[in-house]
């Protein structure tokens, strides 16, 4: 082997497993350090042969056996492959030192990747013996796996240097479990013991080395920035960043955290995150070119078990730019189009950080919201969701029976989508949208009660199917499945079977048949002339001065408006079904501000578009509820 003294050198452990993670290791390292020299030491053919292909430029690679240390190999029977790949790190370091002309000597996880120069590391190291890297995670977890990180470490051709590895060594070959044990845990914990037992030795304050999700995704929560071409965490230049626990399915899908769901904030999605895919995209492109399938080397887990999914797309992109991102869906007969852009204008009135998904039932809604379609909107034609609907139903049954099928449509088509709230096209945002997020929080699904008379409750349903939310989770799928499944063999308007009502009475069962479902406490969430005109009692109303209308003394977050019927432009039967007595406050801080804004769409369409004013036809029978708001 060729050794250049001069150089700097960094170790790493492959594995085929690993390929394209080494592989994107390199590359980021030659782009920031073009003068190192990174010696790759392969445990399977595979990737020995793969990698000999790639023919990396400053690269050395050798096999496991080439270290010559039967200690070590003797272990490999007993051991996993990680417990074995961390029982090699030391061995792997004494031979370099011991072997070749190498003043000193670093070791990477090769789930690594460099974002600036590399010198930097060793600037800090300076002429200590040894160089550690803080976990920097929670008090417990640093208790139980070790206060460093045995991911990045460093050891010089010196005395004391070399004491601490043969050490160590000893140790990992004795004991080097992924189970924490009498104090021990793998290759790790052992590091605990460093700064009392040898000296000269260096831990680092430079929180960009070494940084991973322990420290910086899910703890401490560091300000993250990007300035020029660089990224700080804190006042630090990130040099290294630790995408540990990834698994790669395809040059697109990934799960960013296999060990369970987290939440990745945005800023580091787009700054740390992104950037590393589309280097792993490059390396995909550049070993297809040497010859090497890269399918070969994807992660042979399903992509549906994935706990932290995550699809790399331009929408998903698009959706890293914001700290918060909401995902709505919706579906629109021509009778319930303006009120349908009403919706859509009313989220956008709050927050410009979502997407709405709208599910056009016929041609007519379809080229309205064709013309319409811009940000913020994905267009959907009922054709395109594959749901089975029945022969006989209303247009308003066929929406109701689309209803699961379209939000597992959503979950499937897009699964950078983590989430989706579907709500009737006649609900309304009077308020930000985030209070129904942060409720919802870590919950898979999440349900609104009716909250009406018993009556209502014993007739409708205990639950309301105008406004619920599915993460992209597998039970999420499996309960939409479900009711998929339900509404497919019957959803109608009858009352004939008191068990069923549409596609909403299968809701009453949801909450005794699934598991991790929130029950949004919010009264103002999916507020309605069920709960707040036929349950006043329970739900006092009123107007503050400034116009917002409260609820037993919470905001009107959200508002349905069902079972309204235009009669014509100035007037509109609020409520069809009964005769109600709708409190001022309700009529005049609510319906009021909606109706209005219900004509102006409507008559807006019709002047830019000539859309027809379909809702002024469907009002034929007495009103009973009759309210002029013009």
């Amino acid at each position: 082997m060729e050794v250049r003294k001069e150089s700097r050198h960094i170790c790493i452990i492959a594995s085929a497993d690993y390929l394209l993670k080494i592989v994107s290791f390199y590359e980021s390292l030659m782009k920031h350090s073009p003068t190192m020299t990174v010696w790759i030491c392969c445990i399977d053919d595979k990737a020995y042969q793969a990698l000999k292909k790639i023919a990396l430029k400053n690269a050395i690679y050798f096999m496991v056996d080439d270290l010559k240390d039967e200690e070590l190999l003797a272990t490999r029977k007993s051991r996993s492959i990680s417990e074995f790949c961390w029982t090699l790190k030391a061995p792997l370091m004494l031979y370099i030192l011991e072997s070749f002309d190498v003043d000193e000597i670093l070791y990477c996880d090769g789930d690594m990747a460099f974002f600036s120069d590399a010198e930097q590391i060793f600037s800090e190291w300076n002429n200590a013996s040894v160089y550690l890297t803080p976990q920097r995670d929670l008090d417990w977890v640093e208790a139980k796996y070790g206060k460093y990180q045995a991911g990045l470490i460093g050891f010089k051709d010196d005395e004391e240097g070399k004491k601490a590895l043969r050490w160590w060594r000893k140790e990992c070959i004795a004991f080097c479990q992924k189970e924490p044990q009498d104090g021990k845990f793998g290759d790790q914990k052992y590091l605990d013991e460093f700064p009392t037992r040898f000296s000269n030795i260096r831990i680092s304050s430079h929180l960009g080395i070494n940084a991973a999700p322990w420290n910086c995704v899910y703890n401490n929560h560091y300000p993250i920035k990007e300035s020029g071409q660089d990224v700080y965490i804190k006042n630090d230049r990130l040099v290294s960043f630790h995408f540990a626990c990834m698994s790669i399915y395809n040059e697109r899908e990934f799960d960013l955290w296999m060990l369970n769901k987290i939440d990745i904030p945005a800023v580091i999605k787009s700054t740390i995150y992104t950037p590393y895919f589309f280097q792993i995209q490059d390396v995909i492109s550049l070993i297809e070119k040497k010859g090497v399938n890269a399918q070969d080397y994807y992660s042979q887990g399903a992509v549906t078990e994935a706990k932290t999914y995550y699809k790399f797309t331009p929408f998903r992109r698009s959706i890293d730019q914001h700290h918060s991102f909401y995902c709505f869906a919706t579906i629109v007969s021509k009778e319930y189009l303006s009120r349908s852009v009403a919706l859509y204008e009313s989220i956008k009135k709050h927050t410009t950080s979502f997407q709405l998904f709208v599910c056009a039932m016929d041609e007519e809604s379809h080229a309205a919201w064709k013309k319409l379609a811009g940000d913020h909107i994905t267009l959907i034609h009922d054709t395109e969701v594959g749901a089975k609907l029945l022969p006989d139903q209303t247009m308003q049954e066929r929406c109701w029976s689309m209803k699961p099928a379209l939000c597992t449509y959503i979950l499937d088509k897009f699964g950078e989508v983590d989430h989706i709230v579907y709500c009737d096209a006649d609900l309304y945002f009077h308020k930000h949208p985030k209070i129904v997020f942060e409720e919802w929080s870590t919950y898979s699904i999440f349900m609104c009660r009716q909250r009406s008379t018993r009556d209502v409750e014993n007739k409708y349903g205990i639950y309301q199917a105008g406004m619920l939310g599915f993460k992209n989770e597998s039970n999420s799928r499996t309960m939409l499945a479900w009711w998929k499944a339900r509404c497919e063999e019957w959803c109608y308007n009858d009352f004939s079977d008191h068990r069923k009502w549409g596609d909403q009475k299968y809701l009453t069962t949801i909450p005794n048949t699934f598991s991790n479902i929130k029950l949004i406490e919010h009264k103002g969430v999916n507020a309605a002339p069920w709960n707040i005109v036929m349950n006043t009692e329970l739900f006092p109303t009123w107007m503050d001065g400034d116009g917002t209308v409260k609820m037993d003394g919470v905001e009107v977050i959200c508002y349905h408006y069902g079972s309204v019927r235009f009669c014509d432009k100035n007037s509109a039967d609020i409520w069809t079904l009964e005769e109600l007595d709708f409190p001022d406050a309700v009529k005049e801080g609510l319906y009021k501000p909606y109706l209005r804004h219900v004509a102006e769409i409507r008559d807006r369409l019709e002047k830019t578009q000539q859309v027809k004013p379909y809702e002024l036809k469907v009002c034929h029978d007495k009103p009973k509820n009759l309210y002029t708001f013009k």
